[in-house]
């Protein structure tokens, strides 16, 4: 199982892949690329896309939503540019299982001292 933890924008490091999700008032879009300095040229490095477009019908007061993949950057750029703006972006980064584990045990590792240092086994950090 992939596991994804947010990050800020201004943590984001050149040529590492992230996902990232973006919040517009016509579309919610996800996509995973690689980060090459530049933050709205993300689709020159595009690896992966899906967008939801959301239609409201004024008559029944519903709303579709229709998943794509695209294949085509241009129709990429196409619904990103008819957009009026994005109201909210989100960037996830990667977290493999080599750094989880690791995570796991240095957590462990601190836990176990401050138990030994208060002297209260039950106690966790």
């Amino acid at each position: 199982m992939l596991t994804f933890v947010i990050i800020p924008l201004d943590e984001l490091v050149q040529g590492t892949k992230y996902k990232i999700e973006e919040d517009s008032y016509y579309y919610f879009s996800t996509f995973i690329g690689i980060y090459n300095g530049k933050i709205y040229d993300e689709y020159e490095h595009l690896l992966w896309k899906k967008v939801t477009l959301h239609h409201e019908n004024k008559y029944e007061n519903t709303e579709r939503v229709k998943d794509r993949y695209f294949d085509d950057l241009s129709l990429v750029m196409s619904i990103t540019m008819s957009s009026m703006y994005t109201i909210k972006r989100k960037v996830y980064k990667l977290i493999s299982s080599n750094e989880k584990i690791q995570h796991a045990m240095e957590q462990r590792a601190i836990n176990l001292i401050l138990q030994k240092i208060i002297g209260d086994k039950t106690f966790i950090y």
